[in-house]
């Protein structure tokens, strides 16, 4: 999520691997991290921890603060795109994806009263995504 341009570093990958060659791509999961568009939330009716997401489909882009509270000038640049855009660019450069996992957080709350809840809603909503993909036919 880190790279501008996503259709040229997938277009250079392509040439540097060759047929059958795999390249793993690992970005906070494009379904539930989108950057200012997304946040936890708690049904206190339910006791419930959910996934408020406000936007997905639109491609956006902000600066993150690298090291929140410490040195707020240093920043990066994250890209969120949806997940479709990641498979069509991936496929247009000549790569299928053979393996996809979703990583959760293994993170464990302090005691209180939502504790239970923050857990069990971290190992529902992946926050990592990983993608395998391999070169499978050369770009004309």
């Amino acid at each position: 999520q880190n790279i501008k341009n996503l259709s040229a570093t997938l277009s250079q990958v392509s040439v540097l691997l060759k047929k059958g060659g795999t390249f793993t791509i690992v970005l906070n999961h494009p379904c539930f991290r989108v950057p200012r568009h997304s946040t936890w939330g708690f049904d206190n009716a339910a006791s419930v921890q959910f996934r408020r997401i406000d936007r997905y489909l639109s491609e956006s882009s902000y600066a993150i603060h690298m090291h929140p509270g410490s040195d707020p000038s240093i920043t990066t640049m994250s890209y969120h795109r949806p997940l479709q855009l990641y498979m069509k660019e991936l496929a247009k450069h000549g790569f299928e994806l053979v393996g996809l996992e979703e990583w959760i957080s293994h993170r464990v709350s302090e005691k209180g009263p939502k504790a239970e809840a923050e857990d069990r809603a971290r190992k529902e909503f992946p926050m990592f995504l990983m993608l395998r993909a391999r070169r499978v036919y050369p770009v004309r």
